[in-house]
């Protein structure tokens, strides 16, 4: 007899392992810089997301801030997607509703393009 995961159980642990990932990490391994900015020497809207949620995982929320804003938008997302895949299936009184999810999904849009717009 084998063990079957369901979808939402191996979802929420990538969701839980990678908050948590960034939350023990003392510091961020040496990443290479991304694609754009090697071929460019310009940052993309999402320069600074990995190390704005590496911050906001220690409780550091200006450095989060300045580093990219769609970083803390990022992780609201995720906290909420945990939410509504614990409850699995059931109401939830969780801010919003589907209209939610896009509305954050648009902060991140409009976060990125200013943090992209003010580092030029």
């Amino acid at each position: 007899m084998g063990f079957l995961l369901d979808r939402r159980a191996i979802e929420a642990a990538l969701i839980a392992g990678g908050l948590a990932t960034f939350a023990l990490l003392e510091r961020l391994p040496a990443v290479p810089l991304c694609v754009l900015k090697l071929a460019t020497g310009v940052d993309c809207p999402t320069c600074g997301t990995t190390r704005a949620i590496f911050s906001l995982m220690h409780g550091d929320v200006a450095a989060a801030w300045a580093f990219n804003p769609v970083g803390i938008v990022v992780v609201a997302i995720l906290l909420r997607r945990l939410v509504m895949l614990a409850a699995n299936g059931r109401r939830v009184a969780v801010v919003g509703s589907d209209g939610f999810g896009a509305a954050l999904l648009m902060l991140v849009f409009v976060f990125g393009v200013t943090h992209f717009l003010a580092a030029r």
